[in-house]
């Protein structure tokens, strides 16, 4: 019986003692899990920014790539107002221009 109970009080030192020489190791793994949770909370609020800052790029471009649709649409317009014009007086289509005196 005796050896029992000393095979069972060096399992409890050992189980200690092995305790023991993990906790620095289990506090270090812990201080780096914290600085880890604290580096991906800091990079998910960098990507969020950069998503909202992306986002309102591509609005702003959107409505540039708009106004520049506008811009050509009159552009073109006006265009096709000066051709018609142009077609509409007699000496056009004679093909004698209007400002120089025939020689």
């Amino acid at each position: 019986m005796s050896d029992l109970l000393l095979f069972f009080a060096g399992l409890l030192v050992g189980g200690t003692a092995a305790m023991a020489a993990t906790r620095p190791a289990l506090r270090a793994a812990r201080a780096t899990s914290r600085l880890l949770e604290g580096q991906l909370t800091s990079a998910k609020h960098e990507r969020q920014a950069l998503q909202a800052e992306f986002a309102a790029a591509a609005e702003r471009a959107d409505l540039r790539s708009q106004e520049i649709a506008a811009e050509n649409a009159e552009l073109r317009a006006r265009m096709d107002e000066l051709a018609d014009r142009l077609m509409s007086h007699p000496e056009s289509r004679d093909g004698a221009a209007p400002d120089r005196p025939e020689t």
